[in-house]
């Protein structure tokens, strides 16, 4: 049975094993624990999936700023490649969202792919006045509302944990 929960103290080697086995490198893993030290982190929004007591996958939405919004950015997100295509990481995401409601944010940033964005109530970005310096096709540049009036036009800018 798996459970869905947040980041608990003790979990980060698992975490970065999560991100490294699922990317093939450590540079994801690598961004996790940059984020993790910085100002942007928020410990609510570090979302694992727990089969028996192993650690499967993992969800990260920190802050962000885009445009005048209260806003997150969701990523990375990272499953152990023997468990994937099982509908984890929708599940990660759509928990992460609901949480960000909660905890009063406004949207959601996103850049992957469109269509498992679309199905987890992701819209394009650009369609909504936002803007990325990133060559970055509209459908991969997603946000998601979490609030009435929650995206207000302007530029998305990525803390510098991103680019390092």
């Amino acid at each position: 049975m798996a459970i869905l929960r947040p980041e608990q103290p003790g979990d980060e080697p698992e975490i970065a094993a999560i991100h490294v086995a699922a990317f093939e490198d450590a540079s994801e893993a690598e961004l996790v624990a940059r984020l993790r030290m910085s100002e942007v982190w928020v410990p609510e929004l570090s979302l694992v999936v727990q089969q028996e007591e192993q650690l499967v996958a993992h969800a990260l939405l920190s802050q962000v700023v885009a445009g005048e919004s209260e806003a997150l950015v969701l990523g990375p997100i990272a499953i152990l490649p023997d468990h994937q295509r099982g509908g984890l990481g929708t599940a990660l995401v759509r928990m992460g969202l609901e949480r960000a409601r909660a905890l009063k944010y406004e949207c959601v940033i996103a850049i992957g792919p469109g269509d498992f964005l679309a199905a987890c109530g992701f819209r394009p970005a650009r369609g909504r006045g936002l803007t990325i310096e990133m060559d970055v096709p509209d459908a991969n540049f997603c946000v998601a509302e979490l609030a009435p009036m929650g995206v207000t036009p302007g530029p998305v800018l990525f803390p510098q944990e991103w680019s390092e």
